[in-house]
């Protein structure tokens, strides 16, 4: 059953007269009579009893209209729904952004895209890597920056950049006189955990399960506490090489390994991407990520 045919029959029961039928709907008379026959078929029995000068609803045929009417509405409910929708995604980003990329390389690409589409809305969600490939499978971001080890087949991925991961701590910290800092020296060492980082998928992914047994004293999702207790000298932290530092805090890369992690984009494979979506993953490819 197709819409155009109960939107034939409707007028057909409307009119009660197939030439006036056909006339309000746009087309010829047989067209609207092969389209009552193929639904009469469909449904199993005569809608409309026709008689030289007189057309009128079967028992059959009155007993569906209002089931018909309803479809035909609620189809047309549907089209206003997503064209509105539609409307909407042109000029709004729903984006998400993993919490370990600083602030600034994100609004500099946003103000670029704002200077492209000036009326431009944009919804930012920051969130764990992980919980951005969950939000574009249940279509409530249209694109993510973040970086995991494996996705799964529902996520495409252009890759941005890649980049180590080092060791952060304060000032005056034994680590400052290393060049680089070797894996199992953490060991023992006052440690400062940062609940979203995705280090542990890219140690896993690469080395397998953590070994070493690590002094921690003080866990966070937040990297502003996080580096507040570093800078304090609480401990020690793995962060990405190009995470935004806050004063007072020295990096030396890790190694032994040493664990690179790739930053993408991410899309939801096979959906279409709205011209917004698509302006921005342009603008990200050709954004220059350094710190």
């Amino acid at each position: 059953m197709e819409i155009h045919e109960i939107r034939y029959f409707l007028a057909v029961a409307e009119h009660k007269n197939f030439t006036r039928a056909a006339q309000q709907c746009g087309v010829s008379q047989p067209a609207i009579t092969r389209a009552i026959r193929k639904l009469e078929t469909e449904l199993g029995g005569i809608l409309f009893d026709r008689r030289p000068g007189r057309t009128s609803l079967t028992e059959l045929g009155r007993k569906l209209m209002p089931r018909l009417e309803t479809a035909y509405q609620e189809v047309g409910k549907a089209k206003e729904t997503a064209n509105a929708l539609s409307d909407q995604r042109k000029h709004t980003l729903r984006l998400g952004v993993m919490c370990t990329i600083g602030p600034a390389h994100v609004s500099q690409l946003l103000e670029q895209l704002k200077s492209k589409i000036p009326d431009l809305v944009i919804t930012l969600k920051d969130a764990k890597s992980s919980e951005i490939i969950d939000l574009l499978k249940a279509d409530e971001i249209d694109a993510g920056l973040a970086a995991w080890p494996e996705y799964p087949e529902e996520i495409a991925e252009l890759a941005l950049f890649r980049e180590r991961f080092v060791v952060a701590f304060a000032k005056g910290h034994d680590f400052e006189s290393l060049e680089v800092v070797p894996f199992e020296m953490l060991a023992g060492v006052g440690y400062v955990d940062r609940l979203s980082c995705e280090f542990n998928e890219y140690l896993k992914d690469g080395q397998g399960d953590w070994t070493l047994d690590m002094d921690v004293r003080f866990a966070s999702e937040r990297e502003d506490w996080i580096q507040a207790m570093i800078g304090a000298g609480v401990g020690c932290t793995i962060l990405p090489e190009h995470c935004p530092l806050a004063p007072g805090i020295e990096t030396r890369p890790l190694s032994e390994p040493e664990v690179v992690r790739q930053v993408s984009i991410l899309t939801a494979r096979g959906r279409i991407f709205s011209p917004v979506t698509e302006t921005f993953v342009r603008l990200a490819r050709a954004h220059k990520w350094q710190r």
